[in-house]
């Protein structure tokens, strides 16, 4: 077996099972993603899904198991999370074009995949499998979507087999008292200063563009 059955065969194991599911029956995962459903998906998004989550959706369900609310699926059929959103919804409502409101600059293929309460977020950069923490509790409204997105050093084969593993993928520094993240945001680390400097283009990120 390559490393990608090995994940899902240790993710079958912990299988019902959603972190964040405190009362009542567990549910099971959300019937496989079809061919069908996986193209019209897609094709709403403009883009491909990471093929490791296509994997697990086809082997194992469309979602609904995982940390916290559980790993989110796509489509109609696909497992939503307590707000009721899948990936592609989730995506499309903070990428949607609102005329005479400034969008908040959500990156393209940033997808949301996880819940973990209060707003946050994993998400996953669906060319590079990077994973991203959404934390907006002290965003400011106005601000850069990037200043309140974190990247969490693992890719999505990690923080699944952090998951599969028994460990919380969602384990994230925070100041105690007042509960803001303690590593730099993807402004922070990257401001339009920095990129007005004439930095090269091969350190420059897929956020770059985003003001």
């Amino acid at each position: 077996m390559d490393n990608i059955d090995v994940l899902i065969e240790k993710l079958r194991k912990r299988i019902p099972r959603i972190d964040g599911h405190l009362t009542g029956p567990l549910p099971q995962p959300a019937p496989i993603l079809t061919d069908t459903e996986l193209a019209d998906c897609e094709a709403q998004l403009g883009f491909a899904l990471p093929p490791l989550l296509v994997r697990i959706y086809k082997d194992i369900g469309n979602g609904g198991f995982g940390p916290g609310c559980g790993l989110m699926g796509v489509g109609s059929s696909g497992f939503p999370d307590d707000l009721d959103a899948t990936v592609d919804s989730r995506y499309l409502e903070d990428t949607r074009s609102v005329p005479g409101r400034r969008s908040f600059g959500w990156p393209r293929k940033l997808l949301p995949i996880c819940h973990h309460g209060c707003a946050m977020y994993s998400c996953v950069e669906a060319d590079t499998d990077q994973m991203i923490y959404w934390e907006p509790n002290h965003w400011k409204d106005g601000r850069p979507a990037r200043t309140a997105l974190y990247p969490m050093s693992m890719t999505l084969h990690q923080w699944l087999e952090r998951w599969a593993d028994g460990h919380d993928p969602f384990e994230f520094p925070f100041e105690p008292g007042t509960g803001t993240p303690k590593i730099p945001s993807l402004y922070e680390l990257n401001p339009p200063a920095k990129r007005k400097r004439g930095y090269p283009r091969s350190q420059l990120n897929f956020f770059d563009e985003l003001e």
